[in-house]
C-alpha cells in the first residue's frame, strides 16, 4: 500500500527519425509516486548519424531520460539504454542537455536506484550549453538506509565546436 507499492516500467522503446526546427526535446520522462523501470530503451539510431537533429535557430536543448519524484521503498532500474546520433545545430542555445537525470527522490526503507550499463555517444552540441551526462540530484534515505548505484555506464564522442562553451 502507499505509494511504495507500486512500479511503473518503459522498456524497449525506439525514438529515432526527428527532425526538430524548434523547442526542447525530451524523449523519455517517468514523473510521479513509486519505483520506474527504464530498460533497453534506444533514443536515436546507432547507425545513422543525427537521427535526432535540431535546426540552426531551434535553440533546442536536448534531453535523453529524465526521472523524478519516485517516493518508493522498491528498486529503480534505469539499465540497457542506448542514446546515440544527436546533433543539435544551433550555436546560440543556452540551458544544460542532460542524458539521464534522477531527481527528488525520496527513498524510504531501503529504496535504491540502480543506474547501470547505458551507453551515450555521437552526441554534437553546436552551442553554448552545459552538458550533464548522469545527475542524481535531491535523492534522500528516509528511515532507512538507501542507495545509487553507478556502474557500466559509458558516455563517449560528445562533440562541442563552439570554443565559446560553458563547460
Amino acid at each position: 500500500s502507499g505509494a511504495g507499492a507500486y512500479k511503473s516500467v518503459i522498456s524497449n522503446n525506439i525514438i529515432k527519425n526527428i527532425y526538430q526546427p524548434a523547442g526542447s526535446i525530451t524523449c523519455i520522462r517517468a514523473h510521479g509516486l513509486g519505483a520506474f523501470d527504464i530498460l533497453n530503451n534506444t533514443i536515436g539510431d546507432l547507425n545513422t548519424p543525427n537521427s535526432i537533429d535540431a535546426l540552426p535557430g531551434s535553440a533546442t536543448v536536448f534531453a535523453g531520460i529524465i526521472c523524478r519524484y519516485g517516493d518508493s521503498t522498491k528498486v529503480t532500474n534505469i539499465s540497457g539504454n542506448t542514446i546515440s546520433n544527436i546533433r543539435l545545430q544551433d550555436a546560440n542555445t543556452l540551458g544544460t542537455h542532460n542524458f539521464i537525470e534522477v531527481g527528488a527522490f525520496l527513498l524510504t526503507n531501503g529504496g535504491t536506484v540502480n543506474i547501470a550499463n547505458n551507453l551515450v555517444r555521437n552526441f554534437n552540441d553546436a552551442g553554448r550549453s552545459g552538458i550533464t551526462g548522469i545527475s542524481c540530484a535531491y535523492v534522500a534515505g528516509w528511515g532507512g538506509y538507501s542507495y545509487i548505484n553507478l556502474s557500466g555506464n559509458v558516455i563517449e564522442s560528445i562533440s562541442r565546436p563552439n570554443t565559446s562553451a560553458t563547460d
